[in-house]
């Protein structure tokens, strides 16, 4: 009987461990199942969560709205598109879908009939009943501020909001539209807001909605970053924007390319708003042509402290004053702001551009300290240069670093010494140095010349270690015992001016001393030089 019960015994032993293994394998499927579940269920969330944010934004087609068919193909947009515009329709708001429906149909007849344009203007609109109509849509380039329809979606809403804000509903569905955008990968994850009025002199979108988008967090006060994909830097104010009369007579025409461009101050009271600027290019209109006589306004264009650029005589029409050149005031009676002159650079720059104004232009400034200073700069064949022994390289530009230095010479202060001395330094840089030319970018004589040495576009030899990344100014003189002259700062100030609106120096360049960046080489002490450089902005000591 003892036998029987071994065999058993060892028999239920092998069976429990054979169970076992099932066992496990049925308790880990249990889990694996209840994890794909969870895992399923959290991913379900995560895809639903935006749709259900968006549940209740609703999105009329043009169908629904009965818009006219399009005149002509519409050029698509790249997508996703990183730039949001909004406008407001400066027309009667809306509050009911039959109203909003009749508001679209009307400003799409004026966008096409009125205007010329293929179809409304705008990618979307937003009425004050909550809903979002469709204009052009997410696929295609609106037609909404000149330049920018194939870089950013346009949304305006429906109404008019100088005096008053839009209803609450009305933002919300704005705000849930971009959302939708993000979320279709129609608009990009870092996109930027932008108001109307930041890219072209209006109201749009009014002065109340302005400031409630002043608080989204994606509204963008800088604009020079999207300007620039529109290649336009600039915000111009036409005349018919500062509601000019027209000339009393015809004006005198310009021949392009121009090559004097005079600053010179309004002499009339700064402003900050555009109200206050357009104001001011009023009166200024008035006494020009009540109280001098003239035939209009006699400034080419106006830099104003509110970053825009007001249109005067234009780049066609000349100034009434015996001279044939641009004139571009600065609004107020001091020395301009840093903003007004970063604006006359850029406009130079693009008159260059365009071919209003030549590329060795010539810069008279009245502003400066020394009245009527003016940028002559002589070429090399004015000094009677020797060619270069071989090709120089190309520098990269801009750069952002500007070397001053003395030339270790006697000075000199009539244009004959000083284009002896120019030459004299060529003859020493590559006969005794063995350089390929004269050594320095541009050399400033006390005759208040700038002597052309290898320009802006080639490679200095003033430095080692610096002359593929720098400028060189040198100064004709050793500047020991005697400071350089009022003339040489002069044309130190406009020649460094002229270099940013070319786009050679970069805007914000730094502007040192050869010794602080070599102080154990003789040849670069010159400490009168240096000290006067103390009142440059720019300056480094």
């Amino acid at each position: 009987m003892l036998k029987p019960q071994a065999h058993n015994t060892q028999t239920a032993q092998n069976t429990n461990v054979k169970k076992q293994p099932r066992e496990l394998i049925v308790l880990c499927a249990i889990l694996l199942i209840v994890v794909a579940t969870v895992v399923g269920y959290f991913l379900w969330l995560i895809t639903h969560s935006s749709e259900a944010n968006n549940q209740n934004l609703h999105i009329l087609d043009r169908s629904e709205w009965q818009g006219e068919p399009p005149t002509q193909l519409y050029a698509h947009l790249r997508l996703p598109v990183s730039n949001v515009i909004i406008h407001h329709t400066a027309s009667e708001g809306c509050d009911t879908e039959e109203i909003c429906i009749y508001r679209m149909r009307v400003i799409q007849t004026f966008h096409m009939k009125s205007l010329g344009w293929s179809d409304i203007g705008y990618n979307f609109l937003v009425g004050g009943d909550g809903q979002v109509y469709v204009g052009r849509g997410w696929h295609v380039q609106g037609q909404h501020v000149k330049g920018y329809g194939p870089v950013s979606i346009s949304i305006a809403f429906i109404g008019t909001f100088v005096n008053v804000e839009p209803p609450a509903r009305q933002i919300e569905a704005a705000k849930r539209l971009m959302e939708e955008g993000v979320r279709l990968h129609k608009l990009h994850p870092d996109y930027h807001i932008y108001a109307h009025r930041q890219l072209s002199p209006t109201e749009s979108p009014g002065e109340k909605l302005y400031n409630l988008m002043k608080h989204w967090p994606r509204w963008t006060q800088e604009v020079d970053s999207l300007r620039r994909l529109n290649n336009e830097t600039l915000k111009f104010v036409p005349r018919a924007y500062w509601l000019a009369q027209p000339a009393t007579q015809p004006l005198t025409s310009l021949k392009p390319p121009i090559e004097r461009v005079r600053f010179v101050a309004a002499e009339t009271e700064t402003c900050l708003t555009q109200a206050e600027c357009t104001f001011r290019m009023r009166s200024l209109q008035t006494y020009h042509i009540e109280s001098l006589q003239l035939s209009d306004i006699n400034y080419n264009f106006v830099m104003a402290d509110d970053g825009n650029v007001y249109v005067g005589r234009g780049w066609d029409f000349n100034s009434q004053d015996n001279y044939t050149g641009f004139v571009l005031a600065f609004m107020g009676k001091t020395q301009p702001s840093a903003k007004q002159k970063l604006l006359a650079h850029e406009l130079i720059q693009q008159g260059v551009r365009l071919g209003h104004i030549q590329k060795d232009y010539q810069m008279i400034d009245q502003n400066n300290s020394n009245n009527n200073s003016t940028l002559r700069i002589l070429q090399r064949g004015e000094w009677l240069a020797q060619p270069a022994q071989k090709p120089l390289p190309t520098l990269n530009l801009p750069v952002s670093l500007v070397i001053v230095m003395p030339t270790n010479s006697e000075n000199c202060t009539t244009e004959a010494e000083c284009v002896f001395r120019v030459r004299f330094r060529q003859t020493f840089d590559i006969e005794s140095l063995q350089q390929d030319d004269i050594a320095y970018n541009f050399l400033i004589g006390g005759d208040g010349n700038v002597y052309k040495g290898r320009g802006w576009d080639q490679v200095g030899a003033h430095m080692r270690g610096y002359n593929d990344r720098s400028l060189s100014l040198a100064y004709i003189g050793s500047f020991r015992k005697q400071k350089p002259s009022p003339k040489q700062l002069s044309v130190t100030r406009l020649l460094l001016e002229n270099g940013v609106s070319l786009g050679k120096i970069a805007p914000n360049y730094r502007l040192t001393a050869a010794v602080n960046l070599e102080p154990t080489i003789t040849d670069y002490k010159a400490e009168m030089l240096y000290e006067s450089f103390a009142n440059f902005t720019n300056w480094t000591p």
